[in-house]
């Protein structure tokens, strides 16, 4: 008889897959005496292209200006409720012109009323904010474009 370890470990690839298809970003499972934590987090996004006719981007938002060469997008790891600043009385967490680092909060999105904070995957300058707070985002959706530092990236060969 396979022991709670070794079922949870065989769970293990079934657990990924839904974990990446359903945008959830922190899944603790526990199984009798056996635990697994999991923390799926986006790689660095790639540059933001001009959108195609129709793309309606739910947030509200816009691409103008983002299909310019060099800006990488922060992404929606999850569909919920986008919002700028920690509480509606607060400042927001960037806007436009700020400077931010990797590793840095930028927003938020509650997803089952659990709120997921957005972190930036790279070092760089804030171009745009592409959704307005309180707007809904989809999954893989751009929330703004940063250029990023140069310092902060890789050479390249």
């Amino acid at each position: 008889m396979a022991s709670e370890r070794e079922r949870l470990l065989a769970a293990l690839p079934a657990l990924l897959k839904e974990l990446a298809a359903s945008g959830v970003t922190e899944l603790d499972v526990t199984a009798g005496g056996a635990s697994l934590y999991l923390r799926q987090r986006p790689g660095v996004a790639p540059p933001v292209e001009a959108p195609g006719a129709g793309d309606g981007l739910a947030g509200g938002g816009d691409l103008s200006g983002a299909a310019e060469d060099g800006l990488t997008a922060v992404l929606a790891p999850l569909a919920g409720v986008f919002y700028g600043a920690p509480k509606p009385e607060e400042p927001p967490y960037v806007a436009p012109g700020d400077e931010i680092e990797v590793g840095q909060v930028v927003a938020l999105v509650e997803a089952m009323k659990a709120f997921n904070e957005i972190h930036a995957e790279v070092a760089g300058t804030v171009v745009e904010v592409l959704v307005a707070n309180g707007r809904s985002v989809t999954a893989g959706q751009p929330l703004m474009t940063v250029r990023p530092d140069p310092a902060a990236l890789p050479a390249e060969s």
